[in-house]
């Protein structure tokens, strides 16, 4: 049986070694998973939910393309104009509804100093 170099390392460490500490990333990601650890679970007591995203990370992928190709936005406010639209047209997409006929609807609505219509249902 050939002994590998690592495992013979690991061998010759005295008992009661401390072991190297924990890279800062994977110590963070550990306290995140255990802050999140009860949402693993969610679909255990709903089985109606996914059990992945893919298709909220498929709905997505165009935008970040976009938004590669584009190089990005020049501020804050620019980005969080690009996400609320690339939200609200995905989500009346998925709604079976027209994006541009709502955001027509909003600036139209806003305009005359009224409040914005809120997105509209599924569709039957």
């Amino acid at each position: 049986m050939t002994v590998t170099p690592t495992a013979r390392r690991r061998a010759q460490r005295p008992l009661g070694a401390v072991p190297r500490p924990v890279p800062a990333c994977q110590d963070a990601r550990a306290r995140e998973w255990l802050n999140d650890w009860d949402t693993f679970w969610v679909v255990l007591d709903h089985p109606d939910l996914p059990l992945t995203n893919n298709r909220a990370e498929r709905a997505l992928r165009h935008w970040v393309i976009a938004r590669r190709i584009g190089d990005g936005t020049r501020n804050a406010q620019g980005s969080r104009v690009f996400a609320t639209l690339a939200s609200v047209i995905e989500t009346c997409r998925q709604r079976g509804h027209s994006p541009w006929t709502l955001i027509a609807e909003v600036m139209r609505e806003r305009r005359q100093g009224r409040p914005a219509p809120i997105l509209p249902p599924a569709a039957a």
